[in-house]
């Protein structure tokens, strides 16, 4: 089962305090409303915070320090009446490295297409198997997404049960002809990160994004060089994966979520120059908006590296 130590603490006679799977933090933001009372969305922030802490999501037991780590930055664009608002929000995750300090970003993701009703005091109530609201209906979808990309960071598609309850979510809101959510309103929704992650032809990158971070980042600490050798085998199935798939939302997410973080993993002197550009070149068919970056990694003599430090983290999903 998941953890040894929470059956040892059973056998032996010790309590153990079982938390929800989010530790998540919110900050609502409202620079450009004026005709609305600023408390509304003080409330909106705590009502946010409690739904996603303070619900179980999955029929696993976390413990306090095994909770997964993210935030939801909402921003207020416009205020289409005192109780319906246009808005985006930013949603990043991230998870330990195995015998380090450093934490890794698993989902990082930009959503400008929502539209959500709500009053000061409306209690947030979301059911899986129908549309609820709006506001619920988005909050619930990113909470099983932010499960399933940790679920898929410790085991090979282990994150698909959760991807099926977003897609669920899904198609209860498309049902409904809510925008964003539908697979005609863009081929860049909620609709096609969900149909992209468990359409088999994406099965590559989901078996790198399990190595990247079990085979990659969690042994760097151990043997740096073997941990980069196999990050690079997984971007290249991800290549391939964009190259037959281009422009896909799956590919977006990924490249949006460890970009930034692959540059920094090759950019150090250590790195052989035929390993930089080989990242370099298989990153500009992955992130193409950033290939001068990576183009130049196989140019570049590089500095110390930061990924990871030497610390202690919490056993991760199915050890």
């Amino acid at each position: 089962m998941k953890y040894i130590f929470s059956l040892l603490l059973v056998v032996f006679g010790f309590s153990q305090v079982v938390a929800q799977e989010l530790n998540c933090n919110v900050r609502v933001q409202h620079p450009q409303v004026q005709n609305v009372d600023p408390a509304v969305f003080k409330t909106l922030e705590t009502s946010i915070y409690e739904f996603m802490n303070q619900r179980t999501w999955t029929e696993d037991e976390f413990s306090e320090e095994e909770r997964i780590e993210c935030t939801f930055n909402l921003t207020i664009v416009e205020d289409l009446s005192p109780t319906r608002f246009k808005a985006e929000v930013i949603i990043q995750a991230s998870r330990p490295v195995y015998n380090s300090s450093y934490k890794t970003v698993i989902f990082e993701h930009k959503d400008k297409d929502w539209e959500f009703d709500y009053a000061q005091f409306e209690p947030l109530n979301f059911n899986r198997n129908s549309y609820s609201t709006e506001l619920t209906q988005l909050l619930a979808f990113y909470a099983y997404t932010i499960i399933a990309y940790d679920y898929d960071s410790y085991s090979f598609e282990g994150g698909t049960p959760y991807f099926n309850i977003a897609r669920e979510v899904v198609l209860n809101a498309a049902d409904g002809g809510k925008s964003g959510w539908g697979a005609f309103d863009s081929r860049r929704n909620r609709y096609w990160i969900i149909d992209n992650i468990l359409d088999p032809r994406f099965a590559p990158l989901r078996d790198c994004f399990y190595k990247y971070h079990i085979e990659g980042l969690d042994m760097m600490n151990e043997d740096a060089a073997k941990g980069r050798k196999n990050i690079l085998t997984g971007l290249e199935k991800v290549g391939q994966t964009s190259k037959s798939n281009p422009n896909s939302m799956a590919v977006t997410v990924f490249s949006n979520t460890k970009s930034d973080e692959i540059y920094e993993i090759f950019n150090f002197m250590q790195v052989p120059p035929a390993e930089k550009s080989k990242v370099g070149n298989t990153m500009v068919r992955v992130d193409p908006s950033n290939a001068q970056k990576f183009l130049s990694l196989g140019r570049s003599s590089g500095r110390s590296s930061t990924i990871p430090t030497k610390g202690t983290v919490p056993a991760g999903r199915g050890n």
